[in-house]
């Protein structure tokens, strides 16, 4: 199976950012289910989860999955905590997922960083 790595060019080890949303009725052992079954693909790739985020919301934004707000508060902290790589844990609309990329580009010429941050569903 390919390294996760070897799927970004340019980028020796990927710091993954981990992010949903989850209906308000979900149980906790469900939504640790969901947790773990992330944790295990990222880790089968190689990668390393440095932090996950769960957001409590029973409808998607349409603009960014997550909303304005949070989008804002995941890449500072994404920033913060040095992660390349923002993986959601649904299956985004394509314009969701290219909004998304399209702000951690953004942040990321901000910042000059020499690979850009980006995001999978």
């Amino acid at each position: 199976m390919e390294n996760i790595n070897t799927l970004v060019e340019g980028v020796e080890e990927l710091k993954v950012y981990v992010a949903d949303i989850a209906p308000k009725t979900i149980t906790n052992e469900i939504l640790e289910d969901r947790m773990r079954e992330l944790d295990n693909l990222v880790n089968t790739y190689g990668g390393f989860i440095i932090q996950k985020k769960f957001q409590k919301r029973d409808t998607p934004d349409l603009k960014t999955y997550v909303g304005k707000g949070k989008m804002e508060e995941i890449i500072e902290e994404m920033v913060r905590l040095e992660c390349n790589l923002l993986i959601i844990g649904n299956i985004l609309k394509p314009r969701q997922l290219f909004r998304i990329n399209e702000q951690l580009r953004e942040k990321s010429e901000e910042l000059g960083l020499k690979e850009p941050m980006r995001a999978w569903d």
